[in-house]
């Protein structure tokens, strides 16, 4: 004779505490970001996006994003490419302003604001090990033009929450967005 255990008594998949998703790690550092100083926005902006002298990046990394697993946890090449990437998005989020970080698709964006296709193409293939640097040209481009940030678009492009493992579908997600937008300006 088999005994069940009563479904009372199983555990629920709502019993395990539950990790916030990447855009609700984003919108949380978005409205952190909101709230700092300007001096601690300065520190954000200035110098190069993965520079480790800034002191509010790891405030926001330790207070946002830490708690919420998406850094990996031990030591080592993995956790310094996530601190990179989070640091890029910090970055990009002080630099465009964070009242624009709520906006539509990063690829719309990018359209809007005059990115030229072939800046767009070298962002979409660029190595982890370049993105800072494409991301930081692109960046500029948005906030001169004034466009949003679709800040949870740019954290899937940096690989951040587990988009790495699905590079070419972000990287599809973005072109969509991109090209999408001569439909709606034509």
């Amino acid at each position: 004779m088999t005994t069940e255990t009563p479904v009372s008594a199983r555990p629920s998949a709502t019993d395990a505490p539950v990790k916030p998703g990447l855009a609700q790690v984003v919108r949380q550092l978005v409205s952190a970001i909101d709230r700092l100083g300007p001096g601690e926005l300065a520190q954000l902006r200035r110098g190069e996006p993965t520079d480790p002298a800034r002191p509010a990046f790891w405030r926001l990394l330790f207070a946002v994003v830490e708690p919420a697993g998406l850094v990996a946890a031990v030591e080592g090449e993995r956790r310094d490419a996530d601190e990179k990437a989070w640091s890029v998005l910090c970055w990009a989020i002080a630099t465009v302003g964070a009242d624009q970080a709520r906006g539509y698709g990063l690829g719309r964006a990018l359209r809007r604001a005059g990115v030229s296709e072939l800046r767009f193409a070298r962002l979409l293939s660029g190595s982890p090990e370049q993105l800072p640097d494409l991301v930081r040209g692109v960046i500029g481009q948005l906030a001169s033009k004034g466009e949003p940030l679709a800040a949870t678009d740019l954290a899937r492009l940096l690989g951040l929450g587990g988009a790495s493992q699905d590079r070419e579908g972000v990287r599809r997600d973005l072109a969509r967005d991109y090209f999408a937008e001569d439909r709606r300006l034509g």
